[in-house]
């Protein structure tokens, strides 16, 4: 009984999680221009070990919206794993600079 009952949870969470890609690329459909989307289905897609498809979806976000500095860290993630350590690197540093710059844009806006 205990094992059915763990088969069973472990299918109702493979479900979901293959609803939640379909709803995301569903979206993206209605939405191609939107790098919010691609980056959403880049980090599911990043969860599950699918890198190559995370990878498509994290540069596309970027080529969407440059300074998407969530999407840099999510494809050097992807990086990192696939031990493209240059790559990774790279990636990490421009998310950190946008982040920094970000904050100064806020800092600057308090302060006036």
């Amino acid at each position: 009984m205990l094992m059915r009952k763990t088969i069973m949870k472990t299918l109702k969470h493979i479900n979901r999680v293959k609803r939640k890609i379909e709803d995301l690329s569903a979206e993206i459909e209605m939405h191609p221009n939107d790098p919010l989307l691609y980056y959403k289905r880049g980090v599911e897609w990043s969860q599950r070990g699918v890198f190559d498809l995370a990878l498509a979806d994290f540069t596309h976000a970027i080529s969407l919206k440059q300074d998407f500095a969530k999407a840099y860290y999510g494809r050097a993630t992807v990086y990192n794993s696939l031990r493209e350590y240059e790559k990774a690197r790279e990636d990490f540093q421009k998310s950190h600079t946008l982040l920094k710059r970000l904050r100064n844009k806020e800092d600057f806006v308090r302060q006036n």
